[in-house]
């Protein structure tokens, strides 16, 4: 069976590395994988089984040749299954079926609608040519039922899975017991400004501690992140890099990890660290509740109170080396519950179904 996976581009998102986890899945388990994408960015590309082809579509990058040359692409290949990700993709290939290419399109929804944009309204009238809607949270499910109940037969839940054997603890590397790693795209959705005055307000209190975020960076954004970081004098301990294809290494020096964001999907980055060992400090927003319980392997806050985002850090860096130690645990005992990735790749075989 041929399968395409389409997507934009191979940079260091959460949907990218998903992607590539399902393709590699699929590829152990005997179908023939192509990635499509029209964006030059490579980051996971080396990661990928030898034997998924890799089409990089380089009119594509033109906007106004997008459409017809992923169409011209699609119809060379004709796959049995498209799998599209993200909005665009799955616009696009929603279009090429209703243009006449004839394959079975599941579409992932990766984050969670906040509201219905024009964008967001035309995708989802297009989802009529797709054949599965695939949420990767139980809260985007429940906004696409809301709102479009015609669809409700379609919708197949797949939550997000993590390599359980290479995401692991790792006890010989020292400890960073005051540092807080995050990681993720530098952008409003992820809630800097607040977490970063959230941090001033706790180090005044005597928590020690230092922050080390990692991902891609959408520059004015990230301007203004800078300029709070200056204006609350935390440049020593608030430090921004690049996204890195050996963030488990960070996961496992570490002291914990946090997710401020304002909304998410099935946030990867947090089941990552939880696989590590690491509890998790994060926003009790979408699905982020199934991952981390208040109290047992993490604690969640309001993220549009920099108060509670304060009391979060204050309390969890109170707590013993006994009490860190259980969170730790507990986090990596409901990783392993809730990320097997061979739960994963078989649900999304049964919704292939072909």
């Amino acid at each position: 069976m041929k399968i395409v996976l389409f997507i934009d581009s191979l940079t260091s998102g959460g949907a990218q590395r998903q992607m590539l986890v399902l393709s590699n899945l699929l590829c152990e388990r005997g179908y023939d994988i192509t990635i499509i994408t029209y964006h030059p960015h490579d980051f996971y590309r080396s990661l990928l089984d030898e034997r998924i082809k890799y089409i990089y579509v380089t009119e594509a990058r033109n906007v106004l040749q997008r459409i017809p040359s992923i169409f011209r692409v699609l119809f060379r290949l004709e796959p049995d299954v498209v799998i599209s990700y993200l909005d665009v993709p799955n616009i696009i290939a929603c279009i090429c079926k209703l243009l006449g290419l004839k394959y079975k399109l599941i579409v992932s929804e990766r984050n969670t609608t906040q509201n219905l944009s024009n964008r967001e309204r035309i995708k989802f009238l297009l989802y009529r040519k797709a054949d599965v809607i695939i949420p990767n949270s139980y809260t985007q499910s429940e906004v696409i039922n809301k709102y479009y109940p015609c669809y409700k037969s379609k919708i197949i839940t797949i939550t997000n899975c993590a390599d359980l054997d290479y995401f692991v603890p790792n006890n010989v590397l020292k400890k960073e017991q005051n540092t807080i790693l995050c990681v993720g795209r530098v952008t409003p959705q992820k809630n800097l400004i607040r977490f970063i005055e959230a941090v001033s307000m706790a180090r005044i209190m005597g928590v020690n501690v230092t922050v080390k975020w990692f991902g891609r960076k959408d520059e004015g954004y990230f301007e203004e992140c800078k300029q709070a970081v200056n204006k609350y004098g935390l440049s020593d301990h608030f430090l921004f890099y690049d996204a890195s294809q050996d963030i488990r290494s960070e996961y496992q020096r570490a002291g914990v990890f946090c997710l401020p964001s304002l909304y998410e999907g099935f946030p990867n980055v947090v089941g990552e660290a939880m696989c590590c060992g690491l509890p998790v400090l994060c926003s009790d927003v979408c699905d982020n509740h199934i991952l981390v319980t208040n109290g047992d392997n993490g604690l969640l806050f309001n993220p549009y109170n920099v108060d509670e985002i304060r009391d979060a850090l204050v309390n969890f860096f109170k707590l013993t080396p006994e009490e860190k130690m259980k969170m730790s645990y507990r986090s990596r005992a409901r990783a392993v519950e809730l990320l097997d990735k061979n739960v994963f790749i078989q649900k999304y075989i049964n919704a292939i179904g072909l």
